[in-house]
């Protein structure tokens, strides 16, 4: 049975062995009737996605900056509420399967 899967990741282009990984994934899970669902960090490299508009922000975390942008960086790794507001509204687009009443 055909599942609607969404797949997180921070980069959604061939950056790292994380992306590539999840991006490889997505085409398996693909080519076996699955709708997929990408979901991460809005990025020029990023190929086109449905739901783009949802991605969250591109920060540069290679940059340079002074101390207060690099701990404002920091902070949204641990918590950000750019995205918990787009991922909510993601999931009220999409509907991923998940558990009965837990998604």
């Amino acid at each position: 049975m055909p599942m609607k899967i969404l797949l997180i990741n921070k980069f959604l282009y061939p950056k790292g062995g994380d992306a590539i990984s999840t991006l490889t994934t997505g085409k398996v899970l693909s080519a076996n009737g699955h709708d997929v669902i990408f979901w991460g960090m809005d990025h020029p490299d990023n190929p086109a996605y449905p739901f783009a508009d949802l991605f969250v922000s591109y920060v540069d975390y290679e940059g340079s900056g002074g101390l207060f942008f690099k701990a404002r960086r920091a902070m949204n790794i641990l918590y950000s509420l750019e995205a918990r507001k787009k991922m909510a509204a993601l999931l009220e687009k999409v509907k991923p399967d998940g558990e009965k009443g837990k998604v």
